[in-house]
């Protein structure tokens, strides 16, 4: 009882649609009502593989008694299939990574539900299971149809490897699902956190960066690319101040591209832990921002957002000149702070000190032992700023050293600069009575002294010097 041809056979009420249905030819109705035409299929069983009645109501042509045999309709029941795929292979510790189901055999408009399921971390391939205590992310999402269905996202929070399962299921019972541990479900979380080797640096120094590595193996190797972008520009308005740039309180221009890279360099790193980068060579003031990327083995990029504070490091360019290159022993000598990439009105402070004195400009050292004088001054913004006087206590080869102060911390320029060194000449002693009595004494101004040893020549009250050897200069005899 109940004898239904399959599609095609049935050739009095039509025959299969596109859409696979089936129609009966001979299906008895055994229960319902009396009254003719008005027979339900709540008890007709669709054949297997298909839906029940999409009408409940018969299709019937005239009056049916009881018992009569009349037509249903019957919808194919296509098999569910699904296959997917992780939107990436590899990633960093806090990257958000989805799967796209590509699922078959529902009809258009037709609705189910997709079960996506995390499972980690794993230390190997050949490690994953996908048991309840592995499960760290479990959600269920709708879809209609068939295609491609891509799952709410999930967060990594830990290094290791991961794999995604899906399951799709009709609502009348029809489900499909997939192996554990597939290669295009599988993906690999390594961490990658950086800090950058100076918060401050002067414009001129070297300036590198360390990438903290974690879910490498003992012995595993991976390449390490730390490119450097800037100068942002520091100080207006929209921008705010450095502190505000690294706080993210400030409106800050990142744009880490192609058309602001400041120096790029490769390295390779050998398991977890920390591993320094070369270093790049800062010529600008303004603020610079690392981004590090690690060649994930086996696939995949681990990097990080572009302008994160441990990353970003302030470059100010502070130069200086001393007043004069030579003065005369008891004379006053000042030095100039010539200050680049403050932001506007931004207070500062420089403290400046004097070492000496030396026998020449190569022996110059800058210690606290060779320290002769300090001073501290304020200053606003960036220009040039003169220091307090010196007045150097004996004469030779002396230079400056200014260290600018911010709120970041301190910068210095180099020791020993060409602007910043002066000489300071032993002032000349001369005789008493005048050079026309015919009595014995020094010349006038510009004159040498008779000393029997190096002399110093100044020329009137400049500051032009002359080394001269030994000599004797002959006094004037009276005729």
């Amino acid at each position: 009882d109940g004898v239904i041809p399959g599609p095609g056979l049935d050739g009095v009420f039509g025959t299969a649609d596109d859409n696979g249905l089936w129609y009966s030819k001979t299906t008895p109705v055994t229960v319902g009502p009396l009254w003719a035409g008005d027979y339900q299929a709540t008890e007709v069983t669709p054949p297997a593989g298909y839906l029940a009645p999409e009408d409940p109501k018969p299709q019937v042509s005239g009056d049916l008694a009881h018992g009569e045999t009349h037509r249903f309709t019957f919808g194919n029941k296509l098999n569910i299939t699904i296959n997917t795929k992780a939107t990436a292979q590899g990633g960093n510790i806090g990257d958000q990574i989805a799967d796209v189901a590509v699922v078959n055999g529902l009809h258009d408009g037709e609705a189910a539900t997709v079960g996506v399921t995390a499972y980690g971390p794993f230390d190997s391939v050949d490690k994953i299971v996908c048991t309840e205590d592995k499960k760290v992310f479990d959600q269920v999402f709708p879809i209609i149809g068939s295609g491609e269905h891509t799952s709410p996202k999930f967060t990594t929070t830990q290094a290791g490897i991961f794999t995604f399962v899906e399951t799709v299921k009709a609502p009348d019972g029809r489900t499909a699902t997939h192996k554990c541990g597939m290669t295009a479900e599988t993906f690999r979380v390594v961490d990658v956190t950086t800090k950058t080797s100076s918060t401050l640096i002067n414009a001129g120094d070297d300036l590198s960066d360390t990438a903290i590595v974690k879910g490498l193996a003992d012995g595993e190797k991976a390449t390490v690319t730390a490119t450097l972008y800037g100068p942002f520009p520091l100080g207006t308005k929209t921008i705010g101040t450095f502190e505000e740039v690294r706080s993210g309180a400030a409106s800050t221009p990142w744009k880490c591209d192609s058309t602001n890279v400041a120096g790029t360099v490769t390295f390779d790193v050998t398991g977890s832990g920390e591993h320094a980068s070369p270093t790049v060579t800062v010529k600008a003031p303004g603020i610079y921002t690392w981004v590090e990327s690690l060649a994930i083995p086996g696939g995949g990029t681990s990097t990080h957002t572009c302008g994160i504070t441990a990353e970003t490091t302030r470059v100010v360019d502070i130069t200086t000149k001393a007043s004069s290159t030579a003065i005369i022993e008891g004379g006053s000598v000042h030095d100039v702070g010539i200050v680049k990439g403050l932001a506007d009105g931004e207070k500062a402070t420089i403290e400046v000190a004097m070492y000496g004195p030396f026998g020449d400009a190569k022996s110059a050292v800058c210690t606290a032992e060779r320290k002769v004088g300090s001073a501290t001054y304020q200053i606003a913004g960036n220009g040039e700023f003169p220091s307090p006087n010196f007045t150097p206590a004996a004469p030779g080869i002396y230079t400056f050293v200014e260290t600018l102060v911010v709120p970041e911390g301190r910068v210095a320029h180099k020791c020993g600069m060409d602007s910043e060194t002066f000489t300071v000449a032993k002032r000349k002693v001369t005789g008493s009575g005048s050079s026309g009595s015919g009595s014995s004494g020094a010349g006038s101004s510009g004159s040498l002294a008779s000393t029997g040893q190096n002399s110093i020549l100044l020329v009137g009250a400049g500051v032009s010097l002359i080394v001269l050897g030994a000599t004797l200069v002959r006094r004037r005899r009276s005729e």
